[in-house]
């Protein structure tokens, strides 16, 4: 190495170095500092209105649980560090913009806990963390003015990736399931000549020896929002142009769909290729491919590499220098009373602050303190025991639900401890098996909220938690007679589950699944369109309705799916109208 390029290189700032000169680049950063201590305190004890899962007002503690709960969430826990990262790989740009306070980004704080205000009381907990996001970056601008806020909108936009997808992942994870598994068939049947069959989501070889259901976990939706995160960042950082931008961000969707079919793809092959080599070793070769860690990691190279083919493809462009700006002053004033004035703007934006927390505050916890208008329920309640596994008595009143339907014989249904503990205290259950004398049954369990909204979970927790597969979800109508002839929308689930008896067989079995939610005069089949109607209520009406989720499940042997489904229809109609009181518009 010649002398000068070794004195460039020691000349050459360290990290450290850089972080200390943006901090003394940067005025009024007591002040943010202030703001953003302030903003964090009051989400963590005024954060969270849904105690369902975990019992807590903090945002934070909600986030955590969200995050550790879904493994197509956990980039949330690093998003804060990479929009640190790119603030710093921004520096100078940052650094180099014009600052000032800017007293109209009092507005954005104000929207920001509007949006919070709104997810609390609507007990939407995502939708507070939106505020909660928004509310920073409103606090920047309000610090160091508008041309901050368009300087750093990127990376500020990858707070989006913190909001946690959950539940709502169903109306993504569902297409995406069918699409990959559709895609991958053709290519093993058709393009690479293997004996398979491909159903729905699930994929066979003809003789049975392998097969795999490409279920909500494995429909590619976390490889997705990798993806997604990482092109966003591609994009913003190598390309100035808004449409090619714009093209490297949207071409992850088809990219990691192709990836995800290049994974089930392998997993196909694997077993194909052993099951010919060793018979009986299909399964297991494609198991392998399927559940080890550094090959989970194979949906990300057809898409990584694809992404920088298209950057070569579009060109990356050379990016202008940034150039130092300094703002025009419209007049001169003394340093004494230009520093007077600008303490005032401080001393006033703060008190503005924490007039608009302080505020909200009171709201929330008049809120809390006087309790929303809780609706009626939409089924009978009556005075009963409910009881847990081990036969304590947990609850003094349930959902009455019929004793005596066509000739069955029925049970009470124990509530489990884990649903107890998981579950709002305040939720009703009610719950019986009722047995044929064929010895078949048919499980009907209602659970119905009381001020906490998140009683009312979904199917695509429960059942897998089973053991058993969703394959296939369609929203049908029941004809009922009673009170009057109206259809009853039912959401209808057939799964499937394998098991092993005490010989060592594998058992397969099915089941038919069908619920819906009912409210005092409302129904549903959808869990978006319940929260809808919920959300609309409580805005317009301030009533928090009372939602309560049916359910009926009974198992059957495969090929007997449409027959179960008759016959739990046909319980449906003689069941419901003796415990569910709302009922739909009359047919004429």
């Amino acid at each position: 190495m010649s002398e000068p390029e070794s004195q460039n290189k020691s000349q050459q700032p360290s990290v450290m170095d850089e972080i200390s000169r943006c901090w003394a680049g940067f005025p009024d950063k007591l002040l943010f500092l202030a703001l953003l201590g302030s903003w964090m305190v009051f989400f963590q004890f005024l954060g969270n209105s849904t105690f369902g899962y975990v019992d807590t007002h903090s945002l934070y503690a909600w986030m955590n649980y969200a995050y550790s709960t879904s493994k197509d969430d956990e980039l949330g826990y690093i998003i804060p560090l990479i929009v640190l990262g790119l603030c710093y790989w921004k520096r100078d740009e940052l650094l180099a913009v014009p600052k000032r306070n800017w007293w109209p980004a009092l507005l954005l704080v104000a929207l920001a806990l509007t949006i919070h205000l709104t997810g609390y009381v609507i007990q939407q907990s995502r939708v507070s963390i939106l505020g909660f996001y928004f509310g920073v970056y409103a606090l920047s601008g309000l610090i160091w003015g508008p041309s901050w806020l368009k300087a750093s909108f990127f990376p500020c936009l990858l707070f989006a990736f913190g909001i946690p997808v959950g539940t709502m992942a169903e109306t993504v994870t569902v297409p995406l399931s069918h699409l990959a598994s559709d895609i991958t068939g053709w290519i093993c049947g058709t393009l690479l000549g293997i004996d398979i069959f491909q159903q729905g989501v699930q994929i066979w070889d003809d003789q049975g020896k392998y097969k795999y259901a490409i279920a909500a976990a494995c429909s590619g939706l976390r490889s997705l929002i990798v993806t997604l995160a990482f092109f966003t960042i591609y994009g913003f950082v190598s390309f100035s142009k808004k449409w090619k931008t714009a093209l490297i961000v949207f071409s992850a969707f088809p990219l990691a769909v192709a990836g995800n079919v290049f994974r089930l793809t392998l997993i196909i092959l694997a077993a194909e290729i052993v099951e010919s080599a060793k018979p009986g070793s299909g399964q297991a070769a494609g198991d392998f491919v399927h559940d080890n860690g550094i090959l989970s990691l194979l949906p990300y190279f057809p898409a990584f590499v694809g992404v920088l083919i298209l950057g070569r493809i579009i060109k990356e462009d050379d990016r202008p220098k940034n150039h130092e700006e300094t703002p025009a002053s419209r007049w001169k004033l003394s340093e004494d009373l230009a520093r007077i004035i600008h303490n005032a703007k401080k001393l006033g934006i703060l008190i503005a602050h924490f007039i608009l927390l302080g505020g909200t505050a009171a709201f929330i916890m008049l809120l809390n303190s006087a309790g929303q208008t809780l609706g009626k329920p939409g089924v009978q309640l009556a005075a009963m025991e409910i009881l847990n596994e081990t036969n304590k008595v947990v609850r003094t009143n349930g959902v009455a639900l019929p004793i005596n339907i066509m000739q069955c014989t029925s049970k009470p249904t124990p509530v489990t401890t884990l649903e107890l503990d998981w579950l709002p205290p305040d939720t009703t259950y009610g719950r019986r098996r009722y047995t044929f004398p064929d010895k078949t049954w048919i499980e009907n369990s209602v659970v119905l909220m009381g001020q906490d909204r998140t009683s009312i979970h979904k199917p695509e927790y429960c059942l897998p938690g089973q053991g058993f597969t969703i394959n296939r979800r369609e929203v049908t109508n029941i004809p009922m007679t009673q009170p009057h002839t109206y259809n009853l929308p039912v959401m209808k689930l057939t799964t499937s589950k394998t098991f092993r008896d005490r010989s060592g067989n594998d058992i397969k079995l099915s089941g038919i699944y069908v619920y819906w939610f009912v409210a005092d005069g409302k129904l549903a089949t959808d869990h978006f369109e319940r929260m809808w109607m919920m959300t609309k209520g409580l805005l317009s009406e301030g009533e928090l309705q009372r939602w309560a989720y049916v359910t009926y499940f009974a198992i059957c042997a495969p090929g007997t799916e449409d027959k179960t489904f008759e016959k739990v229809s046909e319980f449906i109609r003689e069941s419901v109208p003796k415990f569910q009181l709302t009922a739909g518009p009359k047919k004429h």
